[in-house]
């Protein structure tokens, strides 16, 4: 079908509208972007594959008391906190509509704390 990203209207939209801005589609960007990586990863198999089965090369591993030293900022400390405070009632017996009432959290974030999840959102982009 002519007009779906081949570049056969091309030539005719820049000449009817010369001064309009040509802007691609996601469908198109996202294919476009997965074909260039599908033929530079097929050109450069080889080389992966010997990276890959290389036993000497060592990655280094995190090391736990720089994760936990990170520096984290004031979103991060109030669900922390937060957190916590779900958890010091839970674990007390407390039930989650008590929990919601007397921290004034929202049902969803006392069910989530409360089943143990605080991990750490990707960050926006």
């Amino acid at each position: 079908m002519p007009g779906q990203g081949d570049g056969l209207c091309q030539p005719a939209a820049r000449t009817a509208a010369p001064e309009a801005l040509q802007v691609a589609d996601r469908f198109h960007l996202w294919k476009n972007l997965c074909e260039a990586v599908e033929k530079d990863i097929s050109a450069h198999r080889s080389c992966l594959l010997n990276a890959v089965l290389e036993p000497d090369v060592s990655v280094p591993e995190a090391d736990p008391e720089a994760v936990e030293a990170a520096p984290v900022g004031r979103r991060e400390m109030q669900r922390r906190e937060r957190y916590a405070a779900v958890h010091a009632l839970y674990d007390k017996g407390v039930g989650i509509y008590t929990i919601v009432k007397e921290l004034q959290l929202d049902h969803k974030t006392v069910q989530k704390y409360a089943r143990g999840c605080l991990r750490r959102r990707h960050p926006r982009r």
